[in-house]
């Protein structure tokens, strides 16, 4: 997995989430926890907006219009300059086959939606630091 960019003072996420509020609920809260928060409305965005930008963590909703985000993860994962990216899947699916299915496409970890903010902030901490959560 990989660690945060050196170059920059706080870490960079990339929040993936088709209903706005939802969206913008996510990029307040986890700025208020110390990160920068860069959104994206669907897979297609996610996609580009990781290739552009490199962040550190992703935040992928699965269901999603115009690109889900299991397509969006595959291409994430099979792309050399995106693939050591740590996916957080966020899915209201919670079923053995979708929770396989996402395992499949590349997610690094699943959280049920919703998850509580608290929770997501600190599954992307995990992310970030996978030594130091081993301890």
């Amino acid at each position: 997995m990989a660690e945060p960019a050196k170059d920059r003072d706080r870490p960079l996420i990339l929040v993936t989430e088709d209903i706005t509020d939802a969206r913008e609920l996510f990029q307040i809260y986890l700025e208020s926890e110390g990160f920068e928060v860069v959104t994206a409305a669907n897979g297609r965005e996610a996609v580009q907006r990781a290739q552009d930008i490199r962040p550190d963590v992703v935040v992928m909703d699965l269901s999603m219009p115009i690109m889900d985000g299991f397509s969006a993860t595959e291409q994430l994962k099979n792309d050399v300059r995106t693939r050591d990216i740590p996916v957080v899947a966020l899915s209201g699916h919670v079923m053995a086959q979708h929770t396989a299915r996402a395992r499949e496409a590349g997610c690094d970890t699943i959280l049920p939606k919703p998850s509580a903010l608290t929770d997501v902030a600190a599954k992307i901490r995990t992310m970030l630091h996978p030594a130091k959560a081993r301890r």
